[in-house]
């Protein structure tokens, strides 16, 4: 069903993933940032706007921070729904070296 669905313009559905628990991911400490963030794959993403570009792309892994989303139920599966402008952080593991 997500395939077919459609969400407004700048907003994105993600998946939450768990923390990386091996080598070759990225790491931010907590210290850093001051608060917690939440790490996500995007599944579904919104059209751009007349003035603003959408550069987040359905496969990205995303960084964001927790109250910055709903939690959605579809097809049994839950699944986070945020601004594009929440997001923290944008990284394609293909790409990291």
């Amino acid at each position: 069903m997500i395939e077919n669905g459609r969400i407004l313009p700048l907003k994105i559905l993600v998946r939450e993933l768990e923390p990386p628990k091996e080598k070759g991911h990225i790491i931010i400490p907590t210290a850093v940032i001051r608060s917690p963030t939440l790490a996500g794959e995007v599944v579904l993403v919104g059209d751009s706007t007349k003035n603003v570009e959408m550069v987040i792309k359905v496969g990205d892994k995303v960084l964001f921070s927790p109250g910055t989303f709903v939690k959605v139920t579809i097809d049994d599966k839950e699944y986070l729904l945020l601004d594009s402008q929440h997001v923290l952080f944008i990284w394609d593991e293909k790409k990291v070296v």
